[in-house]
């Protein structure tokens, strides 16, 4: 049986060392490289096509979804898997729809990380909480997301990474119009007043405070 090869995309370089270390004690994988930023990453994808790519979320002027969706545009068939200590239902979500194989928690233990990994690359297994607690909800309380559109969650996640509506349209090639009814929507759906009662594990309130 081939070796997994792996890529691992992350900006902390002492936690990339560990997973190299941890890679390198398992025969069923083979580490292929690093990489501290979106660019450097998508590069090394392209240029080694590794079977799967390890991906944090928060990576300096990007983020770790948007570098997956850019690396499955070239290779559509390389697994994704999103190791981050992001836990908020959103951003597990659009990893989700996005193409990632899996979400892994930086706080998982070894054997979890390394089984997971192994799952996703010898099937097309799925590997994402089974039901998403108020713990990774980006807003307090009994909300019900799956009454959003797929555009108004995507939206919805701009939002709370702090984006301007100019910025989502430009983003997402609408217009600001069309940003700002989904924005109205969006409120009435989720029964809340404005974006800043959005929070949860990341902040995420405290972040539409200042930016919104």
């Amino acid at each position: 049986m081939s070796k997994i090869r792996i890529l691992h995309i992350d900006d902390h370089i002492l936690f990339t060392q560990g997973i190299q270390y941890l890679l390198s004690e398992n025969p069923a994988f083979e580490w292929i490289g690093g990489a501290s930023s979106g660019k450097e990453g998508v590069e090394k994808a392209l240029k080694f096509k590794p079977d799967l790519v390890i991906v944090d979320y928060f990576i300096p002027e990007t983020n770790g979804v948007d570098i997956g969706t850019e690396i499955l545009k070239t290779l559509p068939k390389t697994k994704l898997v999103l190791l981050t200590m992001e836990n908020s239902y959103l951003i597990i979500q659009s990893a989700r729809e996005k193409g990632f194989s899996a979400w892994i928690s930086k706080a998982a233990e070894k054997d979890e990380l390394l089984s997971t990994l192994e799952r996703v690359c010898r099937s097309e297994e799925k590997i994402f909480p089974e039901q998403v607690s108020i713990q990774v909800s980006p807003i307090q309380g009994n909300y019900k997301f799956d009454q959003l559109t797929k555009r108004e969650r995507e939206i919805l996640l701009l939002i709370t990474q702090g984006y301007t509506s100019q910025e989502i349209a430009d983003k997402l090639y609408l217009s600001l119009l069309t940003v700002n009814t989904h924005r109205r929507n969006l409120l009435s759906k989720l029964g809340i007043k404005n974006f800043a009662q959005l929070s949860g594990g990341s902040g995420l309130g405290k972040l539409m405070e200042k930016k919104s």
